[in-house]
């Protein structure tokens, strides 16, 4: 006995296509806003520089960039935003606000592991990383690696003076997203130039 019409089959696989095609579209978008992001973050950026005020990449964003992020070995050019929130990450990666007001401290960046800060698992020490900021243009070399727990490790940025630190979530392949350990690359300031803008 057939307990399925043609057109109950019909709806029951139409409804199948369109679960999958919502999935399908659900796991590209992250990447994608993240592309898109990037371009209009560098257009606001570059808009900064020449104007010398800050703008923002579209009226509502709550954020604004602050630094471009360059690593021509891993072909990396990224502009970094004026926070680490989560709201923030999700369109960049992000200065760690309150270590950033701080004149002594090292600059803490963070980025998403499967986005922008993906490359990091391929950085090695001595590499070689700049920062360009709109009055000064920094370079570092990677020096040390480390994987942390975040519930036992705190990172404070005035231990570790001109630094810059580079933190993400770990491993980059876990789709738990629960992962309380951090993967941490600490780079050491090498040279500072003023920016030619």
């Amino acid at each position: 006995m057939n307990f399925f019409t043609a057109k109950t089959k019909k709806t029951v696989l139409t409804l199948c296509l369109l679960a999958s095609l919502g999935l399908i579209i659900n796991s590209i978008w992250i990447p994608v806003k993240a592309k898109v992001a990037q371009h209009l973050l560098h257009a606001a950026w570059e808009k900064s520089l020449e104007e010398s005020v800050t703008v923002k990449p579209w009226p509502w964003f709550d954020f604004v960039p602050v630094a471009e992020l360059v690593m021509p070995k891993y072909r990396i050019n990224q502009i970094v935003l004026s926070s680490d929130a989560g709201g923030a990450l999700a369109f960049g990666p992000g200065e760690n606000s309150l270590a950033s007001k701080m004149p002594q401290a090292a600059k803490i960046i963070s980025g998403h592991r499967d986005t922008h800060f993906e490359f990091l698992q391929d950085v090695e020490i001595g590499d070689e990383i700049t920062l360009n900021k709109p009055e000064t243009s920094l370079l570092y070399e990677i020096e040390h690696i480390e994987i942390v727990d975040s519930n036992k490790v705190k990172i404070s940025p005035t231990g570790y003076g001109k630094h810059l630190i580079l933190v993400t979530c770990y491993p980059f392949d876990d789709i738990s997203g629960s992962s309380s350990l951090r993967y941490v690359v600490f780079a050491s300031q090498k040279k500072v130039t003023p920016s030619l803008t």
